[in-house]
């Protein structure tokens, strides 16, 4: 009996009899999963070229529009161009053509531009046709490159604004005054005089002591009591003093004659401006680390991405093909919710279960069982309306079954639970019983083939700039039965 097989224009196979409808799903499947892997491929890629942000947009755009037709499993019937400002970027075979799809998007700055595809002219003599769902890729590079130059005139203007903001505290003007040994005033000048009279109501006088007419303010003379007798005593410092908005920096000086200190010189900075550049700089690099994390959360572990393709395939050799389908459905699950948050700063903590629990089922499927897990999730939890950074919890998860409960030769237990500590902390705890992180190094070390991941790192640094450097982030604790390891416990704060 001859198999006649026919195939659509996506390349899906069509039209076989209804007995080889598995073995058609199952082709079909792998073939739209390869796909969206390779698109993944090419959006990791375009952030890496998009990280060097001090590199020509010239050099960048013509590095991304040489990039973008590999998306297309027959890159050469695919052209494309990219338009930004007064500018054009081609691939040497661009062809405007009925045959094309275009994503459009507008900078802060007002500026327009579009990322084209299009079918080259020997592609359309052909047949070959062009697919509509490739326009959801096309949106996401063009998203991505217009947060890229958004994030570069950001740091632009920021600098502009730096550069004058210093010049205006390079010219401030000082507080100056001078006391003698009793701590009585022998000069000011106006802009003392007017803080003062500001401050206090009172206007300060030669040879009189500063706080004769401020008495009420007693937290005020013991401050400057203090620092006066500092001064007596032969020390040169500095202090920074804070009222409401305002921040003064004082440099306090003994005034020494003859050998013997006869007073104290203070020369007061208003650095308000400068605090607060500081807090937009702090501010704007932890924007920066956010986006030299993107590709982080852009995309999965690959090797956990092929592993999975290897099991699939091992399903349909030995014909099992319910099993493959199962486990081609959660993956293509997974994969969609990856690409979705590739663009996405922060996502629903329901999303972030549900991506967790998918990540494990897959993993137990793909180890045939070896280990039993538990997902448990406060009930008090608002899970539907918590946003968090995305895939924060995956590369603990990595760890706990790959190093951990993969290389326990008994069956092995892995718990997970989401639950809030406080008013605005969540506390995750990933616990396994696998052979602990002792014993984990040195099968790393032995097996010098095994993918060494960064992720964890990368992970340690986001939650320090999501959390704030005060805040706790990550407590990893080796578990262990009569001093004999057992397992290891990570647990996980994130602001909320």
């Amino acid at each position: 009996m001859r198999l006649l097989l026919k195939i659509d224009k996506n390349h899906f196979l069509v039209g076989a009899p209804s007995k080889y409808s598995t073995s058609i799903l199952l082709f079909n499947t792998i073939f739209s999963l390869v796909k969206e892997a390779n698109k993944l491929r090419i959006i990791s890629k375009c952030y890496k070229i998009l990280e060097s942000e001090e590199r020509d947009l010239d050099a960048i755009f013509n590095e991304i529009v040489l990039l973008l037709p590999e998306a297309w499993e027959k890159e050469d019937f695919i052209s494309a161009r990219i338009k930004y400002s007064n500018s054009e970027f081609y691939t040497p075979n661009f062809l405007a053509s009925a045959f094309q799809h275009s994503a459009e998007f507008l900078t802060t700055r007002g500026f327009h531009g579009y990322i084209e595809v299009a079918l080259v002219e020997s592609a359309i003599s052909k047949g070959e046709v062009y697919f509509e769902e490739e326009l959801d890729f096309l949106n996401i590079i063009a998203n991505t490159v217009c947060s890229f130059l958004n994030r570069r005139y950001e740091k632009e203007d920021y600098r502009k604004v730096l550069a004058y903001h210093t010049a205006t505290i390079n010219n401030t003007i000082f507080l100056i005054w001078s006391v003698d040994k009793d701590h009585k005033l022998t000069y000011f000048n106006k802009p003392f005089e007017d803080i003062v009279l500001k401050r206090y109501g009172v206007l300060p006088k030669r040879g009189a002591l500063i706080t004769e007419n401020i008495e009420s303010q007693t937290e005020v003379i013991n401050r400057w009591t203090e620092n006066y007798d500092r001064a007596l005593k032969g020390e040169a410092f500095k202090v920074q003093i804070a009222i409401g908005d305002e921040h003064i920096e004082y440099s306090i000086n003994p005034i020494v004659e003859d050998g013997a200190i006869i007073g104290v010189t203070i020369f007061g900075e208003d650095i308000s401006e400068r605090v607060r550049l500081e807090q937009e700089m702090l501010f704007i690099t932890k924007r920066l680390a956010e986006t030299r994390l993107m590709a982080l959360r852009s995309s999965m572990n690959p090797h956990f991405i092929f592993n999975v393709l290897n099991s699939i395939q091992y399903y349909i050799l030995q014909k099992d093909p319910k099993k493959a389908v199962i486990y081609l459905s959660k993956f293509s699950k997974l994969m969609r919710q990856v690409l979705d948050s590739s663009v996405q700063n922060k996502g629903l903590l329901s999303r972030v279960i549900e991506m967790t629990q998918l990540y494990i089922e897959l993993e137990s499927l793909r180890l045939e069982n070896k280990f039993e897990y538990l997902v448990q999730v406060d009930s008090h939890l608002e899970i539907d309306t918590i946003e968090l950074p995305s895939l924060l919890v995956q590369p603990y998860l990595e760890n706990a079954i790959i190093h951990g409960l993969a290389k326990k030769e008994e069956k092995g237990m892995l718990k997970v639970s989401f639950k809030q500590e406080d008013n605005d902390m969540l506390l995750v705890e990933v616990e396994d019983n696998g052979i602990g992180r002792k014993a984990a190094e040195v099968q790393r070390f032995l097996d010098s083939t095994e993918h060494k991941s960064l992720g964890v790192k990368l992970t340690e640094e986001r939650l320090r700039i999501h959390n704030g450097e005060n805040e706790k982030t990550v407590d990893i604790i080796d578990l262990s039965d009569n001093c004999i390891p057992s397992g290891t416990l990570v647990r996980i704060w994130i602001k909320i």
